[in-house]
């Protein structure tokens, strides 16, 4: 095995140990050292690779993002039912797997992380009037608040609908004001799948009826 191929299996097998370790015990739980010993490798390997814990979860949440916005390509959606159902998706995962909600509210606790996503956020809408990236920047704020909300005693009263519709109309004032029909029609296309994040953040998305 060369140098190169030795390398990629360090890192894929530091990023399996992390995957495992933030999905049972938490982000915040895991320290580098239960990950380099799971991983097999030492701190130096997973410094050299990943420079911190934040960065490696960082790459984690990235790629399963990259995960829910391919299948969202799949499902023969158009451009702009894609974009919603995609921002809107994570909260139903959160709202559907207690494992990845934690690990989603305590990565956006991280200030590097969020660095990260909010300079990712900003280039997107790069030339926009500032009063629309400021919007952006609200609704990446918005999203763990909202799951933060749903896990506690109090708003587990309010149907995931509530949540899901009140995200979508956010999104919505970006494109200049809200829809009440396009916003039912994403919530409605959003309850026809069952939705589940398994070990290792392995996002579960099944179709259950058919329109």
């Amino acid at each position: 095995m060369s140098q190169y191929e030795k390398g990629a299996e360090s890192k894929k097998n530091m990023l399996k140990a992390a995957k495992h370790l933030f999905y049972k015990d938490g982000y915040e739980a895991t320290t580098v050292r239960d990950i380099a010993k799971l991983s097999g490798l030492n701190l130096g390997s997973l410094k050299y690779y990943f420079g911190s814990k934040s960065d490696m979860a960082l790459v984690i949440y990235l790629d399963f993002q990259k995960i829910l916005m391919q299948w969202v390509h799949t499902q023969g959606f158009d451009a702009n039912m894609q974009r919603l159902i995609s921002e809107t998706i994570e909260l139903q995962l959160c709202f559907e797997s207690s494992s990845f909600a934690r690990f989603f509210i305590e990565i956006h606790n991280e200030p590097r992380i969020q660095d990260c996503l909010q300079e990712k956020m900003c280039s997107r809408f790069q030339g926009e009037e500032v009063g629309k990236v400021f919007m952006a920047v609200d609704l990446l704020a918005l999203k763990p608040a909202l799951v933060r909300m749903y896990l506690s005693e109090e708003g587990k009263k309010i149907p995931k609908e509530e949540y899901l519709s009140f995200y979508i109309r956010r999104l919505l004032c970006l494109d200049g004001g809200e829809d009440e029909t396009l916003c039912r029609k994403v919530v409605s296309v959003l309850e026809g799948y069952y939705y589940n994040v398994v070990d290792n953040f392995t996002p579960v998305l099944v179709k259950i009826n058919v329109d």
